[in-house]
């Protein structure tokens, strides 16, 4: 398992020619990051978009010092409950999808987080919750959007009036969760983590290994079956632009609707999203599926902060949408 360090931070951090004083955005997603620890606070103050997600982490903690965050995506970890966040106050968006929050009551640490906009829960314990929807909006008024749907007046009006009877409800509900279960399925999750970086290790190690007598045609065969892969910065190094590529040969759907891009992978309803991981940047999109990637263009720029991501109940298919820039 990885842990934050200042040398991570900063190989991290080359787009901003390793300074980490002035760093304003940082990915550190699919490390198998177990705990935020104290170093992010110490270097990176400026901190305002904070990429965690598809980690090991348990609890949200030691952010405090970062004060400039704006966007925080810690979806698909091990986070139970909704905490260490009071300090942000300017926190705009909190992305939390495919968690195992199940204590909804904590969603009263936002209350002081005036700017918090935009809230996702979807693919946590709480979300079945009888009244879930109606709570979260009568306890953060504040909010704009949640699990990508826009807040209504008519909406917040009635949350507001039922509150006091909604929360009561929500809080027996909570009593009769099986939280044993949801270690047991934590634990099956970081399993499956360590199963895929062994497989990886194995993988790297057959690679490296000099296999004695075989042919120069088979050699040869080896040699470029395990060609090393380009990042994409290193194809818009060599070609100008990313490469589109379609590994898994998924039948997705890519199309331009309402001022966003919109990309519908069907990945399989029993797919455990740890296998998961979407990269989104202002010019491509990459999403790697059980080690396959999917990667396209976008002809015109992207939000890629804005970006969201939804799990159909129903198919399984994962929906990502992504805003256009400077769209009119």
């Amino acid at each position: 398992m990885v842990e934050i360090t200042e040398e991570l931070l900063r190989r991290r951090s080359e787009h901003n020619e390793g300074q980490l004083s002035t760093l304003k955005e940082i990915t550190l997603h699919q490390f198998d990051i177990e705990e935020i620890n104290e170093v992010l606070g110490t270097f990176c103050r400026e901190l305002q978009i904070l990429y965690l997600q598809n980690n090991l982490i348990g609890t949200i903690k030691n952010l405090h010092h970062l004060k400039d965050l704006r966007y925080l995506n810690m979806a698909v970890n091990n986070l139970t409950r909704i905490e260490g966040l009071e300090s942000n106050e300017n926190l705009e968006k909190l992305d939390l999808t495919a968690n195992f929050v199940w204590d909804l009551l904590s969603v009263e640490c936002l209350k002081q987080n005036y700017n918090l906009k935009e809230l996702h829960l979807l693919g946590n314990p709480c979300t079945k919750y009888e009244n879930y929807r109606l709570y979260v909006i009568g306890t953060l008024p504040q909010l704009q959007i949640l699990d990508g749907d826009k807040v209504s007046k008519s909406e917040k009006i009635l949350a507001e009036q039922l509150l006091p009877t909604i929360r009561a409800s929500v809080a027996e509900e909570q009593k009769r969760v099986n939280v044993e279960e949801l270690k047991k399925a934590i634990e099956q999750r970081n399993e499956d983590k360590k199963e895929i970086a062994n497989s990886k290790n194995e993988r790297e190690k057959a690679q490296e290994k000099n296999i004695d007598g075989i042919g120069e045609v088979d050699r040869l065969g080896s040699s470029l079956n395990n060609y090393p892969k380009l990042t994409p910065e290193q194809e818009i190094e060599k070609y100008g632009k990313v490469m589109q590529k379609n590994e898994g040969k998924w039948q997705f759907k890519f199309f331009e609707e309402k001022g966003h891009y919109v990309l519908d992978i069907p990945a399989g309803k029993y797919m455990s999203l740890s296998y998961v991981d979407i990269d989104v940047q202002p010019t491509y999109i990459r999403v790697t599926i059980k080690g396959k990637v999917l990667q396209l263009r976008f002809d015109k720029e992207v939000a890629s902060s804005k970006a969201s991501a939804q799990r159909s109940t129903v198919t399984g298919n994962i929906v990502i949408r992504v805003p256009i820039s400077n769209n009119p």
